[in-house]
């Protein structure tokens, strides 16, 4: 469920899941701010899901 789940915000968000890949092009601060918030955006979303 959870790589469902942050497979749909990648989509949304960056417009492919492939983009969600931290690739060696990018800044360090650019990719980390990549893995922070889609890591707070899919705990958000698997919380809501529990209730």
């Amino acid at each position: 469920m959870q790589s469902e789940l942050k497979s749909e915000i990648a989509k949304r968000i960056f417009g492919n899941k492939d983009s969600l890949e931290i690739k060696d092009t990018d800044e360090a601060h650019h990719a980390l701010d990549k893995a922070i918030s889609l890591e707070d955006l899919i705990k958000t979303f698997v919380s809501l899901s529990k209730k």
